[in-house]
């Protein structure tokens, strides 16, 4: 993470005893975890293509676990061009703190947001120009009440 460090921190969100509170600043902050003693979840979604980002996203929880925070990454959805080399990157960064689910269906994923603490999308313009406008899966992570942190494309 080079242009900002993260804060995270693990009180219980407001009206939702089950759920933390997850916030970003400016310094490098990190809080124990949740009250439970269970680890930030946090959910990413969409096919493995590059302008989706889910390298950085992975290199992001590689760092935050280096420095001690306990979390897990969910990754939903389908194999792209960026499959290999975003599963070889967590094979060799941070094996034990990332799941790939695969595709699931609509269903799923509304029961996969709400067991999360936070959604997360590292999104990018890829090399060719492509970008992603307002993806379906933030709309539908923001609709579930969930926390979404997002790069600013």
């Amino acid at each position: 993470m080079t242009s900002a460090d993260v804060a995270v921190t693990g009180g219980r969100a407001q009206g939702d005893p089950g759920k933390r509170a997850v916030g970003a600043a400016g310094t490098a902050t990190l809080a124990a975890g949740p009250d439970d003693g269970s680890p930030l979840r946090i959910v990413a979604v969409g096919r493995m293509v590059p302008k989706k980002g889910f390298d950085v996203l992975v290199e992001a929880v590689a760092e935050l676990t280096a420095r001690g925070l306990e979390l897990e990454l969910v990754i939903a959805g389908e194999d792209g061009p960026d499959a290999a080399s975003v599963r070889r990157l967590v094979a060799e960064r941070c094996p034990d703190a990332v799941q790939f689910t695969g595709p699931l269906s609509q269903c799923e994923l509304l029961a996969l947001y709400r067991g999360a603490d936070v959604f997360a999308l590292a999104c990018r313009v890829d090399a060719d120009g492509d970008r992603d406008g307002i993806p379906n899966v933030m709309v539908e992570a923001m609709a579930a009440g969930l926390p979404v942190v997002s790069t600013a494309v």
